[in-house]
This record gives structure tokens, sequence and C-alpha cells, in this order.
């Protein structure tokens, strides 16, 4: 019993950097993108939005998106979405899959993605 608790206590440290380097790679990724110009879609509700979000981002919560007007987005477009934490995006993201647009990154949240930004634009 003590072994697997000695190892588990080692392994936990380890899975949140993987999953912190993991937020980081995954808003990079959705930084690349949106250079080379996709549509972002920030999925949060219009107050979430209101209170701050990305230049050119549209603003089309979750639970509005299987049923919006998705006509200005070409099923072979490039899209990123984003919410607060990743996990509304995450469903965003399957959403779009299922009605067959081919290019869909889930960028995460708002403050990794700003993060990264400001990271990169300081190097």
């Amino acid at each position: 019993m003590i072994k697997r608790l000695m190892a588990l206590a080692l392994l936990i440290p380890g899975m949140a950097f993987s999953s912190g380097a993991f937020a980081t790679e995954r808003a990079q990724k959705a930084w690349d993108w949106i250079d080379s110009g996709a549509v972002v879609i920030d999925v949060r509700t219009p107050q979430e939005f209101s209170g701050g979000h990305l230049d050119n981002a549209v603003n089309i919560p979750v639970s509005d998106l299987s049923r919006a007007d998705l006509s200005f987005v070409d099923k072979d477009d490039q899209i990123v979405v984003y919410c607060r934490s990743g996990n509304r995006s995450g469903n965003a993201k399957q959403i779009l899959l299922t009605k067959g647009y081919k290019h869909v990154h889930n960028g995460g949240g708002l403050q990794m993605m700003l993060s990264v930004k400001q990271e990169s634009s300081s190097e």
C-alpha cells in the first residue's frame, strides 16, 4: 500500500505539468491557425463575451451552436473554438465535426490563449 501511495505521489505532479503543457500547446496551435486566417468562435455566454474576447471572434454560445446559422463558414475552413476553460469548446468542436466541418481546433480557455499570445509577443 505504501509503495502505491509513493508511486501516486510521484505521478501526480507530472500529470499536472503535462496538462499545463497540453493547454499551452493547444493554445499555441490555436494562434497558429488564427494567424493563418481561421474563423474564431467564442462559445461562451453573451455576458462572458461582453466581458472580453479575442479580436474578430464571433460569439455563438455552445448551447446555440447546433442550430446556429453558420453559412458564413465553409466546411473546409479552419475554425478555432474557445471558452473559459476548454470544456465547452471541446463540446463545440464535436458539434461542428458532426455538422461536417473538417478542420476544427479546441483552443481551450481564453486566459490561456491570451497568456500564450502575450508570451510569444514578448519574445
